[in-house]
């Protein structure tokens, strides 16, 4: 088993998720579909690079929310650090694309800004879910930041950890295990059979429903990573079982598999890599930890791009053009934004529930120390 107390490469994982998402996302953005992109061809159709990087990004997110709430104290100290990581820089990216990018890859700047509303704006910043004017026709993706869908997501997820927290859920390992088999049956019940999930009409309360079986999978596998940390042991062995069954399951498509495959084994693999002893990977963030920045604000720089350069870009170049800019504006978040607010979250002790925890179904389990635990994933 790894040794839980050293450095991880969490920073790093992190980066390279945001990364993979704008090499993804260059595809649609120029073509208006993925089906030239690199891993939707090699998978049969099974799943892009960017649904893989938000998957590991939740995977993260449900070791890291859980971790998070263990070591805070109370609600009220929890839900504070949360918006503190993760509000401040969503509301000025919604900003960034609303006020500067919009007006100008929209068809009509003009229509864009009668159409355009404050209160419109105003209920995108508190209900997570943009709504802009849809005046993008010659985009082949009229969005000004598709990839800001998944943050609504993500506070839902904090929402629901907190909930299991206060009651105090995870003291007992088994049901948060359960409920975990009982939303993969329904993950294999959606994806297999095509078993619709009811509640769209309550969309607009707690996102599509369509997304949870997939994210909710990979949400509890990363906390089952948590809850379970004393008896899981990162191998050589495994590792190479968990490599070789998502291999299979994305070179056999007529399986669709890989989707299921991915809260199992792609979460083995994830972690795997997380705890690899790699000394230059555990000091990534040192300079910053511009991994949420990045996730925020590439797609409307790509959009940008597009929208001036388009016939002249190909998915890589696109890429290659997008990734400088969106790294300085990632930078300029961290600095001026993000680190700021996170030196307002007042280090808090462990909660004292944890302990009857660790008592309860573990024994001598060591919470392990994560790098910038403060800069946890944002789902991206």
């Amino acid at each position: 088993m790894f040794d839980e107390r050293r450095n991880n490469n969490f920073d790093a994982i992190r980066f390279f998720l945001a990364t993979l998402v704008i090499a993804s996302h260059a595809y649609p953005l120029l073509e208006g579909n993925n089906a030239r992109e690199p891993l939707m061809r090699i998978s049969g159709g099974q799943a892009t690079g960017g649904e893989i990087a938000v998957n590991g990004f939740f995977i993260l997110s449900g070791f890291l929310i859980v971790q998070s709430w263990e070591r805070s104290r109370g609600l009220a100290r929890f839900f504070r650090k949360r918006a503190l990581r993760i509000y401040p820089g969503f509301i000025v990216a919604v900003m960034f694309g609303s006020l500067i990018v919009a007006p100008q890859i929209a068809t009509s700047s003009v229509e864009y800004w009668q159409e355009f509303s404050a209160t419109r704006l105003l209920a995108t910043t508190i209900n997570f879910n943009p709504r802009l004017p849809r005046v993008f026709s010659d985009l082949p993706i009229p969005a000004v930041n598709g990839s800001l869908w998944s943050i609504r997501y993500e506070v839902v997820c904090y929402v629901v950890l907190a909930g299991a927290g206060w009651l105090g859920l995870f003291r007992y390992r088994r049901v948060v295990l359960g409920v975990f088999m009982l939303v993969m049956a329904t993950f294999v019940a959606q994806s297999l059979f095509h078993v619709k999930i009811p509640g769209g009409s309550l969309a607009w309360l707690y996102c599509d429903p369509e997304h949870w079986p997939r994210l909710g999978s990979c949400l509890l596998s990363g906390t089952l990573l948590y809850l379970y940390r004393d008896r899981i042991a990162y191998t050589p062995r495994w590792f190479a079982i968990s490599v070789m069954v998502l291999t299979f399951c994305t070179v056999f498509p007529q399986f669709k598999l890989l989707p299921l495959a991915i809260p199992l084994f792609g979460s083995y693999v994830l972690f795997y890599f997380a705890y690899l002893p790699i000394p230059r990977l555990h000091s990534f963030a040192r300079h910053g930890d511009f991994s949420y920045g990045i996730y925020l604000y590439a797609f409307p720089i790509q959009q940008l791009l597009v929208h001036h350069f388009g016939n002249e870009l190909s998915p890589t170049t696109l890429f290659l053009a997008a990734f400088p800019p969106t790294a300085l504006l990632a930078a300029v978040s961290w600095y001026l934004l993000e680190k700021p607010c996170l030196k307002n979250n007042v280090k808090a002790q462990p909660r004292q529930a944890s302990k009857v925890a660790s008592r309860s179904e573990t024994s001598g389990c060591k919470v392990p120390a994560v790098n910038s635990l403060m800069s946890a994933s944002a789902m991206r």
